[in-house]
């Protein structure tokens, strides 16, 4: 597995570009496609990409059990900052970047033709990507893996949350409460 940071120029490309579920994109750079993680880091999507994990990029700060917010974030921020950059990435669409998704997921094939999907269901619930405005009262949240967000400006007034990203509602939590979170919760009352 390789992971890269992505330069300021191309996140704010990531930042305005469809996810494709809470927090990831797709990207490529010359002939080669990437997972993009919170719009800042790209991982190479390749066969070696989940079959050989790398374990420096999930070593945890020493054997201590409990740590600040603020250590852990540092922590977090320098092992960002020490990822090798990665020149030249644009997004693409699922379709661009299925095959080379699916070829790093591992060898799977259907033996026959897949069924038709199911109708759609009447109403929609779950995590899907933000196209409304919203009222003031709405508390969505977001789970992300750095810790500030490049899709929230919660500065602007009122504010802001890009078109096409991924939310959850304000009852999601709740079947949340005993699971670890990978990243801060994010809630905003924003506008699209």
């Amino acid at each position: 597995m390789q992971i890269f940071r992505i330069n300021e120029n191309e996140q704010e490309q990531f930042a305005e570009a469809p996810e494709i579920a809470m927090d990831l994109n797709f990207g490529q750079s010359d002939a080669s496609f990437y997972l993009v993680v919170s719009c800042r880091m790209a991982i190479t999507l390749d066969a070696d990409t989940f079959a050989q994990p790398e374990s420096k990029y999930l070593q945890q700060r020493g054997s201590r059990r409990a740590i600040s917010a603020e250590e852990r974030t540092d922590d977090f921020l320098q092992w960002f900052n020490a990822l090798p950059p990665l020149p030249r990435i644009a997004p693409v669409t699922p379709a661009q970047a299925w095959q080379s998704f699916m070829g790093a997921m591992g060898p799977v094939s259907s033996i026959v033709p897949l069924p038709p999907p199911p109708p759609g269901p009447p109403s929609i619930y779950g995590h899907l990507p933000f196209k409304s405005t919203t009222v003031a009262e709405t508390v969505i949240y977001r789970w992300e893996a750095y810790p500030t967000s490049r899709r929230i400006d919660r500065i602007k007034d009122p504010p802001t949350i890009a078109k096409d990203t991924y939310a959850a509602p304000a009852l999601r939590p709740k079947f949340l409460s005993r699971r670890p979170v990978l990243g801060p919760w994010r809630d905003s009352r924003c506008r699209a």
